[in-house]
């Protein structure tokens, strides 16, 4: 975790934007693989690590913007969790560490909650969160859907999208576990025989390595076009292209995301190296291109100019 001054700060900055009612930040609830005991390794939600930084699940923000008073939601493990997952300080602690003022059990939020105040949330993601804001909020699960608060997002992003020094550390990190390991590697193992396993495997076996996890799936195909392509049973083949798209999370969830391709057996063929020297010039060019008061839209215009253009050259 950061300092608790830094979590203060910022939810000071968030409750004076919002200026009145409150704001709820859901945190998530482990997910089960194929039952309940058995679930995936548990992911904090990112806006919850953002401002309150604690990384464990069945938890819940609620800031009063109209006092800045920050309450914490959740229970402390009981003897039979600790079998299961050891013992853990208590959430008062955890508070003491977020620099939150009030800890309170889970149940305590219905009755927290003054509904003549405005109630902030933002869109939720997993069913169960939907679920329990219907029966915190009284409204059916499309009330939910429609009912995140825009002012509230606008408020997260442009906060979340000015890094701090000791975020872009973090960046930075997950960054030199990604670039300096294994995508390096997997451009070395792309030869004919090898599987698309194989070196997902190793890709996984780096992270793990530098206590790191996948910032989201890996994908490793020959098969490139394919956006989202989980399938690694393809065997390498000369004059193919290996495209890996995987980014490193570090302990603090910030993340990297790189995509390359590289030709399997180390050389483009004469196709292949004009398309790739069109990409290339068009990452350059976008680098260049990046600056203060730049929309991200213009970079992204430009860019695909620079391979709309390359490509009817060809």
């Amino acid at each position: 975790m950061f300092s608790n001054t830094t979590y203060q700060n910022r939810r000071q900055q968030l409750a004076s934007e919002i200026k009145k009612g409150y704001v709820l930040i859901a945190g998530n609830n482990p997910s089960p693989r194929n039952y309940k005991g058995n679930p995936y390794r548990f992911r904090q939600d990112s806006n919850f690590l953002y401002f309150a930084g604690i990384d464990l699940p069945g938890l819940n923000l609620l800031i009063d913007c109209s006092t800045g008073k920050t309450t914490l939601y959740g229970n402390d493990i009981t003897v039979e969790d600790a079998v299961w997952t050891g013992s853990q300080p208590p959430l008062s602690d955890w508070a003491a560490k977020a620099g939150i003022e009030a800890v309170k059990p889970a149940s305590d939020i219905s009755k927290d909650l003054t509904r003549s105040k405005e109630i902030h949330y933002l869109p939720a993601y997993p069913n169960d969160r939907k679920i329990w804001l219907s029966e915190l909020l009284g409204i059916t699960i499309e009330e939910v859907n429609s009912g995140h608060s825009i002012e509230l997002i606008k408020a997260v992003v442009k906060q979340r999208s000015t890094k701090s020094l000791e975020e872009v550390a973090q960046i930075e990190d997950a960054l030199n576990h990604s670039t300096s390991h294994f995508h390096v590697d997997a451009m070395k193992m792309a030869r004919a025989g090898t599987y698309e396993y194989e070196i997902a495997g190793h890709i996984e076996s780096s992270m793990l390595k530098n206590n790191c996890s996948a910032a989201y799936s890996i994908i490793c195909s020959v098969r490139g076009e394919i956006l989202h392509n989980e399938y690694y049973t393809n065997q390498l083949e000369d004059n193919q292209l290996l495209l890996i798209d995987a980014g490193a999370e570090t302990a603090m969830h910030y993340a990297s995301d790189i995509t390359r391709t590289s030709p399997v057996g180390g050389k483009f063929n004469t196709q292949q190296k004009s398309v790739y020297a069109i990409v290339l010039e068009a990452l350059n060019q976008s680098i260049h291109k990046v600056g203060p008061g730049v929309a991200y839209r213009d970079v992204h215009m430009h860019a695909a100019r620079v391979i709309a253009t390359g490509l009817k050259e060809l």
